[in-house]
């Protein structure tokens, strides 16, 4: 296919179906096998297929092998053979379809936080609604994730909180912020420090820190929590620790009405936005309300539904909040 002069975003995968190879190429295999692979990664080629999502124009490609030989083939090889087709279009990165998952490490895959960030404002406000609890009974506690992220949702929650702690180990970064936000508000924000042995006081707990789960034990009884990095070593945590707490974890997200996968969403996002990949990329960036707003309109995105973990006699159940 003839190529394009800027390609945004490129998802990568490998052949569906089993590749068959000429008798020559079974032979080459056969008794020369890094040659053939050598070969191959020199000239990295692949099938090339545009794409639109969301509106974006990018490229669907196709590696020249199937499953068995993925398995077979060193990952290092794989990772050069892929990052040599990304050079050819000056690209960072791609989605990495599920048969190439193992790359995800390699590849900066975990980019689907930065839509837990752009939907906060609608998806407080949303748990809030369906749990029952009204900006004058919430406590709003924040988990400091020891960047500027944190920024993004303290001017989110300053809107109408009346009380706010921050659990942070950087108790010099927040005090001058602290100070004014008390001379201009009146609001008095408690700090508490990350390695508190003590249970933390507030209803409503927003946690930014993707690897403390040792907090946890910490929340308040029956607290409800915004878990915007929630890891599988986290549920693993809580697995037979706290059975009172209600965890809001993800959203189903559409844009434009049409649901997609998060992590292919972020990555179009980050590839054509420089505010939102400056956002990823950078800890000391973080986002102002305007700017969020702007996004979410621009790319039409909706929550369509809040997954929320709750534990109930051992069973962890998603609550569809469509009826809201």
């Amino acid at each position: 296919m003839e190529r394009e002069l800027y390609v945004k975003y490129i998802v990568m995968g490998i052949a569906k179906c089993p590749i068959k190879h000429t008798l020559i190429e079974k032979l080459w295999i056969k008794y020369r096998k890094e040659g053939y692979y050598q070969r191959l990664l020199e000239k990295a080629s692949c099938k090339e297929e545009p794409i639109t999502v969301i509106g974006k124009h990018g490229l669907r490609v196709e590696l020249p092998f199937d499953q068995a030989q993925i398995q077979e083939l060193p990952k290092n090889y794989v990772e050069t053979y892929i990052r040599k087709i990304l050079e050819r279009y000056g690209i960072e990165g791609c989605y990495l379809c599920r048969e190439l998952s193992f790359l995800n490490g390699r590849f900066d895959m975990e980019k689907r936080w930065l839509l837990q960030y752009l939907m906060f404002p609608e998806g407080i406000k949303m748990f809030m609604e369906k749990v029952g609890i009204s900006n004058k009974d919430a406590r709003f506690v924040v988990i400091d994730g020891g960047n500027k992220k944190v920024e993004t949702i303290l001017q989110v929650l300053l809107e109408y909180a009346n009380y706010l702690t921050i659990v942070t180990s950087r108790m010099e970064y927040f005090k001058n912020a602290v100070d004014i936000i008390y001379e201009e508000t009146g609001l008095m924000i408690d700090m508490v420090s990350l390695d508190t042995q003590k249970n933390i006081y507030g209803n409503v707990v927003i946690n930014l820190d993707k690897d403390c789960n040792r907090l946890y034990s910490n929340f308040e009884e029956n607290a409800y929590v915004v878990d915007l990095h929630f890891t599988d070593q986290k549920l693993e945590y809580l697995a037979n620790r706290r059975n009172d707490l209600t965890i809001l974890y993800d959203y189903d997200i559409s844009v434009g009405g049409q649901c997609y996968n998060q992590e292919l969403l972020a990555e179009i996002m980050v590839r054509d936005n420089w505010k939102a990949s400056r956002f990823v990329k950078r800890d000391e960036c973080s986002l102002t309300a305007s700017e969020i707003e702007f996004m979410v309109k621009d790319y039409d995105m909706q929550i369509e539904r809040l997954k929320i973990i709750r534990k109930q006699h051992s069973f962890l159940k998603d609550i569809d909040t469509r009826n809201v």
